[in-house]
């Protein structure tokens, strides 16, 4: 007896002619999303990799955040996020990580050297635009490389 409920392999086929060419793009964008993503070996997990940082690195500010960073020994730069309570309730909080987060997986690739690095975000993260956030996390990690290099 036959099921009402699902079709056989044999009956979906004809029906969806580009599904071969869809598995292939389904690849390509899967090779993006792997670039894209922001893996637990590009953040700051523990609290003596946040005081490294505070200890060893330098400080940048604008209007949104602070940003303290030192180059990485690892070899790949990673962050680390605080928002105080002074910058909201906790969903304001946890947007102004989202769209720091946000802008970090979207340049990491571009820093011109490895760095850890801790965002300190305010509350005017919120107002800003994404553009506009990004130009002012570039100037402040520009600041923090270490003078002098070649």
């Amino acid at each position: 007896m036959a099921s009402s409920f699902g079709c056989a392999p044999e009956e979906v086929a004809p029906s969806c002619p580009g599904a071969a060419g869809r598995a292939e793009s389904a690849s390509r964008s899967e090779a993006r999303e792997t670039e894209l993503r922001f893996p637990r070996s590009c953040r700051l997990t523990s609290r003596g990799q946040y005081q490294a940082v505070y200890a060893d690195g330098r400080r940048a500010s604008c209007e949104c955040f602070t940003v303290f960073g030192r180059p990485s020994p690892t070899g790949r730069s990673r962050l680390g996020l605080t928002v105080t309570r002074k910058a909201g309730n906790a969903v304001q909080r946890n947007r102004i990580k989202r769209r720091v987060r946000e802008i970090f997986r979207r340049v990491r690739s571009t820093l011109a050297l490895p760095m850890d690095l801790v965002v300190h975000g305010r509350a005017a993260v919120l107002a800003r635009s994404p553009s506009l956030l990004e130009r002012d996390f570039l100037k402040c990690v520009e600041r923090l490389q270490p003078r002098g290099r070649p």
